[in-house]
């Protein structure tokens, strides 16, 4: 078969309408697809924002409802803990509030035998008294014997040792209710006291013992964990303030704008502060609840979410 005669119109291409034609109609249908795209782009990445507000807000929530469950651990003493498990601090004027939460480390309290002043550097703090001291000799957990080293401090020396030597440790008056720490990083010759490393009192200690031979008013060492959770307003980030160790501040989430925190009682009504052992008796849950925020695009992305934890007294016969 012969191929077809060539001719100049067979290699014809398009006309200038033509073009002008098809780019029109390419214009339209960009147009008219281009907002959609540029809509969906906007969605996924909206969403994706969502997504890692609530992821944020779920992992912060985890942690402190982890601590929560736990507070308490090994406070429980003599019906109830002298120092208090939960603290709410409700924020004054609107600001957000701040969670406390404290467990014992050991089964081991020292007692303190001992008249500690504040403002003062007094280093080492009685754990026994050998002899008559009134009124200290009215408590049988401060009487003691030449070379005799409590069980309790032995127990604290091999703790102390294995954290490498140094223990940020907490002293608690029950009469005056107040305490601090301070770092506990050795123990004298004579087997009767722990040293304290540096610093003053910003507390006194015992000095309203008296001498009813009650040893529950005894001030007490303890290897306490204390964990305090708090919102950063300038910079929106959730804190975690360990031990009451302020110059190292661990950073728990960003873009949290509040934190509010109450406490569920047994009897259904709810309470902004706790303070008091009664209300660590009669607590049965506590109410967190975390505020984010994210901008995308011109859009605020915001998230509240709230959960409740059961602190392990909820399972004591307390």
């Amino acid at each position: 078969m012969k191929s077809p005669p060539y001719t100049p119109s067979s290699t014809k291409g398009l006309t200038l309408i033509e073009l002008l034609v098809a780019l029109a109609i390419s214009s339209i249908v960009i147009a008219l697809v281009l907002p959609l795209l540029l809509s969906n782009q906007r969605l996924v990445k909206v969403d994706q924002s969502r997504t890692a507000v609530f992821q944020n807000l779920r992992s912060a929530m985890e942690m402190v409802g982890t601590d929560v469950r736990i507070a308490g651990e090994r406070l429980e003493q003599r019906g109830g803990p002298n120092i208090m498990p939960i603290e709410i601090v409700k924020g004054e004027n609107g600001d957000p509030d701040e969670l406390i939460l404290r467990r014992n480390l050991l089964d081991y309290t020292l007692p303190v035998c001992d008249t500690l002043n504040a403002d003062n550097a007094e280093h080492n703090i009685n754990v026994r008294q050998v002899g008559n001291n009134p009124p200290w000799n009215n408590y049988p957990e401060c009487q003691g014997h030449p070379g005799e080293v409590p069980h309790e401090l032995e127990i604290w020396r091999e703790y102390r040792d294995n954290q490498g030597g140094d223990v940020r440790i907490y002293i608690y008056d029950p009469i005056i209710k107040i305490g601090e720490f301070f770092i506990y990083d050795h123990d004298d010759s004579s087997d009767i006291q722990v040293h304290r490393k540096a610093g003053k009192w910003k507390n006194s200690y015992g000095n309203d013992v008296g001498n009813s031979g009650a040893s529950e008013k005894l001030p007490k060492l303890y290897v306490l964990e204390e964990r305090r959770y708090r919102l950063n307003t300038e910079n929106n980030i959730l804190e975690l303030v360990i031990n009451g160790n302020d110059e190292e501040v661990k950073n728990i989430a960003g873009e949290i704008f509040d934190f509010r925190v109450q406490a569920v009682m047994i009897d259904g009504s709810t309470v902004d502060e706790i303070s008091t052992t009664s209300h660590w008796r009669n607590l049965k849950a506590i109410k967190v609840t975390l505020e984010s925020k994210s901008s995308v695009q011109d859009e605020t992305v915001q998230r509240t979410i709230s959960s409740r934890f059961f602190p392990r007294n909820v399972m004591s016969e307390m």
